[in-house]
């Protein structure tokens, strides 16, 4: 016997061994793996839906030792989460009925589990080393795959990484977070964020969400940045601006210097940065200035202005779909120039009717199952023996 049939033949006898003991104990182990804030976010739904049968133990893991730390949300009861929280090490040796990832990176194991790959965005960006980043080669390495609407699922098939047989549409979860928040009643959402901010004693006439994508190439140049921020400063003054900042971003400057920056240019402090979970500033939000990321696309969702910063020359070049990219485009109103902005601001109130068209494709064609998507995933985990 040669020493890769014996490892096999191990791994029947533990894989044989455990289902006899989950069946007497009746517990499945769940993990998610967390590779960042974002991937929380968007796996938080299909966790809510678990937990909902005490037999599911679940467990969380990340190869990021400060995520805990950046978890800090007031639309988050996480204290019953803490514990549940175990290192990367810790995991290695334990025998889990399935492990959820978010993100291509396939975390590797001693003892043989069924991965699950989810995705967390529809934006078809690429990369020097991959075509089409939502075409990963590893979705070939994934015991299951939930995609986000039939259009990748089909495209994935056609390039042989899935079979139809182990992948399925079960829509963006992260959707079914932003759709109970915009359930919500948006003056008492409102006041539940700024709580803690002396902004709220004031009436704004409107807020403005702003969340910059930044690759390596964007960080070039620190000055585009503050370019930007200088122009919002300069046109805000009845304008409460919320910064979403890249976590990119800091590699240049540290977060303090970053608000001592922000501090200078806004003297009446009408900004707020959201570090954390940028949905509920996305609901509360007038407008919302975004480029080719997934936010712009799901904030289509909720059918407001849109404005797309076009200023990156290099963009096109990290675009995988032109016909996306051009969709999102119809759905915005494009800004070519830092300068532009200012009147832009000022004058926007309302999606004009091309826009709106727009958007409900982006919708209609990226999104499937919105509101229920972490309730049908759940459901094929069900019906795979992976979860009660």
């Amino acid at each position: 016997m040669t020493r890769l049939s014996l490892i096999k033949s191990l791994k029947k006898i533990d894989d044989l061994i455990n289902r006899k003991v989950r069946k007497i104990l009746n517990v499945r182990y769940i993990l998610f793996f967390i590779h960042n804030l974002m991937t929380f976010i968007h796996l938080y739904p299909l966790y809510l839906e678990l937990r909902k049968d005490s037999r599911n133990k679940i467990f969380f893991t990340s190869p990021s030792a400060d995520l805990i730390k950046n978890l800090a949300d007031p639309f988050f009861d996480l204290s019953p989460l803490w514990h549940n929280f175990i290192s990367l090490q810790s995991t290695r040796w334990k025998k889990w009925d399935v492990i959820l990832c978010a993100d291509y990176i396939l975390p590797w194991y001693y003892r043989y589990s069924k991965f699950v790959q989810t995705f967390h965005g529809v934006a078809a960006k690429k990369t020097p080393e991959i075509s089409d980043y939502r075409f990963h080669p590893n979705l070939k390495k994934f015991d299951l795959i939930f995609f986000p609407n039939k259009s990748f699922l089909m495209e994935a098939v056609a390039k042989s990484l899935v079979s139809l047989e182990n992948a399925f549409v079960t829509g963006l979860f992260v959707m079914d977070y932003l759709y109970s928040l915009s359930k919500m009643d948006k003056e008492a959402l409102k006041k539940q964020l700024f709580l803690k901010h002396a902004v709220v004693r004031k009436r704004f006439s409107k807020i403005v969400m702003w969340a910059p994508t930044f690759s390596s190439v964007d960080l070039s140049s620190w000055l585009f940045f503050e370019n930007i921020v200088s122009n919002l400063a300069s046109s805000s003054k009845d304008i409460l601006l919320i910064v979403k900042p890249h976590p990119n971003i800091f590699r240049k400057k540290s977060r303090i210097q970053f608000e001592n920056d922000l501090n200078a240019l806004f003297p009446k402090k009408n900004y707020l940065v959201c570090y954390s979970d940028p949905y509920p500033f996305l609901v509360v939000s007038d407008l919302y200035i975004g480029d080719f990321s997934s936010l712009s696309f799901e904030y289509c969702f909720l059918k407001k202005p849109l404005i797309y910063l076009s200023l990156d020359k290099a963009e096109k070049v990290r675009i995988a779909d032109p016909d996306q990219y051009r969709l999102l485009l119809e759905a915005s109103y494009v800004i070519n120039s830092v300068y532009d902005l200012s009147k832009v601001l000022q004058d926007v109130r309302h999606v004009t009717p091309s826009q709106q068209r727009a958007m409900k494709e982006i919708v209609s064609r990226y999104f499937q199952n919105i509101g229920h998507s972490s309730k049908y995933a759940a459901k094929i985990l069900r019906n795979h023996n992976l979860v009660f």
